[in-house]
């Protein structure tokens, strides 16, 4: 199923693809026996769309997208919850919370207009609107 390497900061573990996916299944149904019954659906609904997005050929989501989903469409969620249902600490998921708000405040926008003083800035760099 894998390996250990014994390196020079210390030995380190190897899986196979097979032993991956194995993980990754009973994962998923422990983390999914972790959170409170009411949480249940939320992440049985995480687990649809991924399911979804892996038969459709996308791209698997990344904890700060499994974040972001669980907000935009159950925003009501705790941060804890979260962190147990997605198997990260809960300082990353606030991290990704923080980061979401300032999406969605439009403070990351690649392109900010400042029509008072007639100029812009797109990623960084100042831009004299005509």
């Amino acid at each position: 199923m894998g390996y250990r390497i014994i390196g020079e900061h210390g030995p380190f573990d190897v899986l196979s693809p097979l032993c991956r996916e194995i993980i990754e299944d009973d994962l998923k149904a422990f983390l999914a026996s972790q959170c409170p019954s009411r949480w249940t659906p939320v992440f049985d609904a995480l687990s649809d769309f991924e399911g979804f997005r892996k038969g459709e050929g996308m791209s698997k989501l990344d904890p700060q997208m499994k974040v972001c989903w669980i907000v935009d469409h159950f925003g009501e969620v705790p941060a804890e919850i979260i962190a147990k249902g997605i198997g990260v600490g809960k300082s990353l998921v606030y991290r990704y919370l923080e980061y979401r708000k300032r999406q969605i405040a439009g403070e990351m926008h690649p392109f900010k207009v400042q029509p008072e003083i007639g100029s812009a800035r797109y990623y960084g760099f100042d831009v004299a609107l005509p």
